[in-house]
């Protein structure tokens, strides 16, 4: 199988729609094609994410009746036909489709906010790495490996604590850090290094009130891992290998 075949199937793949033979052909395409595998990734971020915005209350005892009533009704020989739904009915179909709009608008906001950080984050990468021309100094505005130096450099920069992390005996060894801007407000840009990866740490302020457990995509050739804890965003952009990274988030995620 090809690639532009694999793509053409590749959502009926993910979603397990394909005959036994397809399915195996795309799985075995999706392990030897890395740009194809990268869309898989980004479609199974997609739905991290769809299962983490969308809210799991249950459901009115109203709606409930109505719902095991009309499903009754359905497994019935009909005999007469009411006119149109009971108030009842009608009030519950109602009030379910006015808390579906609302979810769903909810959830395309939250997924456009997720869309457009991860682009903006990923081009301010590129743009510092050819800034840097190769070179992590230039990464860098205040370099040291020490957290301790870093994080009072911060302070006052920024309008937040920035977490700055020790992170060497998980082999990520801290470089330093710069100021940024991600959508019109101040960034901290944490800078560490694994196996001569640099990997970008922005943090910026946030209006997410719950915690977000990091979440991962594919831009340009970059890894993306983006979350949100204490009021704020952050997002880690690196060439770095899909698992060194998400290892990065998850060790950075709590350290608060």
């Amino acid at each position: 199988m090809n690639c532009v075949r694999a793509r053409q199937v590749l959502d009926a793949w993910f979603d397990r729609e394909l005959d036994g033979g397809t399915q195996a052909e795309v799985s075995t395409h999706l392990e030897r094609c890395p740009d194809c595998a990268a869309l898989n990734e980004e479609r199974e971020a997609l739905r991290a994410l769809i299962a983490r915005a969308a809210p799991r209350n249950s459901a009115p005892p109203d709606v409930v009746r109505g719902i095991r009533l009309a499903v009754g009704r359905q497994g019935e020989q009909p005999k007469t036909f009411p006119a149109g739904p009971s108030w009842l009915t009608a009030a519950s179909l109602s009030g379910v489709a006015a808390c579906l709009g609302a979810v769903l608008a909810l959830l395309m906001v939250h997924l456009g906010a997720f869309e457009s950080a991860a682009e903006v984050v990923v081009k301010s990468h590129v743009a510092a790495l050819e800034a840097a021309d190769g070179g992590y100094d230039g990464l860098v505005q205040v370099a040291s490996s020490d957290h301790h130096v870093v994080k009072p450099w911060l302070r006052g920069k920024v309008e937040f604590a920035p977490p700055v992390q020790d992170l060497r005996k998980h082999g990520y060894a801290l470089l330093g850090a710069r100021l940024d801007h991600i959508d019109g407000k101040r960034a901290a840009v944490i800078v560490y290094r694994i196996r001569n990866h640099p990997i970008d740490l922005y943090i910026w302020r946030s209006n997410a009130v719950d915690n977000e457990p990091p979440a991962l995509s594919v831009r340009r050739g970059f890894n993306v891992a983006i979350w949100a804890e204490s009021g704020m965003r952050l997002a880690a952009v690196s060439d770095v290998d899909r698992s060194d990274l998400d290892r990065f988030a998850w060790l950075m995620y709590g350290k608060r």
